[in-house]
């Protein structure tokens, strides 16, 4: 069945799981003939370009537009995957309904920043098209510095056009932006239910708090059945999102991973690529987790029982390049761990909950010689009593990098999908494990029989997304909230993945290091500064 029991599909209207890749192709292809003698597919073809072509729409975007510029059902629900353009047919349906009934619309979503992605298309669409240009109030033809300035206006969060009724009076449609942010809840309730129009579009839908959700149906009570409400996005949480999908009165729209390429939206390619990423089935397959996978604060597991289980093994062969990863703790319950990673397998090299951070810089130090690691493969926790760490190892002769886990990551890319290094090394030790990276322990029957070893803190690590679909971990804080055990050998597997293999182009870090070695070694003689690999 289609992620679960639905019904009432618009698009597609016929059942696309059981066909085979050459079946699917097939039918989209008559689907794609079909809609061309659309009239809703040739309004848009003649009033918006696409890379300087008349917008040819696919079947799934001839759906979305002729369901939004018809108000075609009061209650509708779209989900489709990520990339394949969603926003900018929902922001030109929008565009032309407001501009041929005095109609006004909210649409509310996340965060501000996607709320502007949608305006600015329609900003850009009317900007191109004199029909639109002229109706947009306070725009003329000929002042063209007004528009220029509205394109680059970011503040802009509502914008009204002008319709000329059948008895030739100026009445006015309109699009508001509204950002539901959990932080401004309350405000946001009060914004919705202030809102005096009768259309909403809900965007990423999913993301949006239950509370809010239930102030947009406040809202609409007692305005009757001329309503129109549309919930779009992809299924991150079993939440409202769900039980609207489950709902029999909610039309819905349907586009995954598979259709998409059918209708040549996306490439294998591509689609090979991002199945790399995290949130794949979220984003691309638009499954939504599983039953008992996402607790009442919508925090997932990040490994099943399972997964880790699978990982074990009694034996200790590694190769490629050894990795060190350090995770210092004060003096208490919690652990300083540190971990060795190779290209197949990890294992944890040291872990003791009594040692004070001074004689943990012993232990590094006795380790790296121990396995041959090169320095600039080590990585250490530098946040709270790591703080000092990385300078005492300087003077060891052994400058491995201290990490804070709580930055920003560094690559653009890596910006837009998690919230901090934190959860980007998390996701990466994931990957690592799926790919076939082995967990050492000495006896595999014995371990899953206690199931007490360090490696099943693996199992206490949770994550969510936040309102810019971000992967975020769940903070220690909280997670002794709910008595779960601090994940010491985690956090230290994980700052393996921090540094890069010897086979990787240098990094920043690198650079610096080898030139604090010259310098150190043009004023000692080199048989005096032994340092490994050097």
């Amino acid at each position: 069945m289609l992620i679960e029991t639905s019904q009432s599909l618009i698009y597609p209207s016929f059942d696309f799981e059981t066909l085979s890749e050459e079946e699917l192709q097939d039918r989209v292809n008559q689907e794609i003939e079909k809609v061309k003698q659309d009239e809703g597919w040739q309004l848009a073809r003649s009033m918006f370009v696409q890379d300087d072509k008349p917008f040819e729409m696919s079947p799934g975007e001839t759906a979305i537009f002729n369901l939004i510029t018809r108000r075609e059902d009061p209650l509708s629900q779209i989900i489709a995957s990520t990339q394949w353009g969603k926003t900018e047919t929902i922001a030109r349906a929008v565009l032309t309904r407001i501009t041929t009934f005095p109609e006004d619309w909210l649409i509310i979503t996340p965060d501000t920043k996607r709320g502007k992605i949608l305006l600015n298309y329609i900003i850009k669409d009317t900007s191109e098209n004199d029909y639109f240009k002229r109706k947009l109030v306070g725009i003329s033809l000929e002042d063209r510095t007004v528009l220029n300035r509205l394109l680059e206006e970011r503040s802009k969060l509502k914008l009204t056009y002008q319709v000329i009724g059948e008895d030739n009076k100026i009445r006015y449609g309109s699009v508001e932006i509204l950002t539901a942010e959990a932080r401004r809840k309350r405000d946001t309730i009060n914004s919705i239910l202030g809102f005096g129009g009768r259309n909403l579009i809900a965007d990423e839908s999913s993301l949006v708090d239950n509370d809010i959700d239930a102030g947009v149906f406040r809202m609409l009570a007692g305005k009757g059945d001329d309503i129109f409400l549309c919930k779009i996005g992809n299924p991150f949480y079993r939440n409202h999102f769900l039980t609207t999908w489950q709902d029999p009165d909610y039309k819905k729209i349907f586009i995954n991973d598979r259709i998409g390429l059918a209708e040549g939206r996306y490439t294998k390619w591509f689609l090979d690529k991002a199945k790399k990423k995290p949130k794949y089935s979220i984003l691309f397959e638009c499954k939504f987790p599983e039953e008992g996978m996402i607790d009442e604060g919508n925090w997932s597991p990040l490994f099943t029982e399972r997964e880790i289980e699978s990982a074990f093994t009694d034996s200790f062969s590694p190769f490629g390049f050894p990795m060190l990863g350090a995770d210092p703790a004060d003096t208490g319950d919690n652990e300083s761990v540190i971990v060795n990673r190779w290209e197949n397998v990890a294992k944890i090299a040291f872990a003791d909950n009594k040692i004070e951070p001074l004689e943990f810089c012993g232990k590094i130090d006795g380790v790296i010689n121990n396995y041959k690691i090169d320095c600039r493969n080590c990585s250490v926790d530098r946040i709270g009593v790591g703080a000092m760490i990385p300078a005492k190892m300087r003077e060891l002769a052994k400058p491995i990098e201290g990490v804070n886990v709580a930055e920003s990551c560094e690559k653009e890319d890596d910006k837009k999908l998690f919230i901090n290094k934190r959860a980007e090394f998390a996701w990466k030790t994931k990957q690592w494990i799926s790919q076939g990276g082995k967990l050492y322990v000495e006896n595999i029957e014995q371990t899953i029989a206690d199931k007490s070893h360090r490696w099943y803190q693996l199992l206490n690590i949770k994550y969510k997304y936040d309102n810019k679909r971000r992967m975020k971990l769940m903070s220690k804080d909280d997670m002794r909230k709910e008595g779960l055990d601090s994940p010491d050998a985690f956090d230290a597997l994980c700052l393996t993945l921090a540094r890069r293999t010897m086979t990787d182009k240098k990094s920043t870090f690198d650079i610096r290091f080898e030139k604090s070695m010259r310098e150190k070694l043009k004023k000692k003689k080199v048989g005096e500064f032994r340092m490994r690999g050097y």
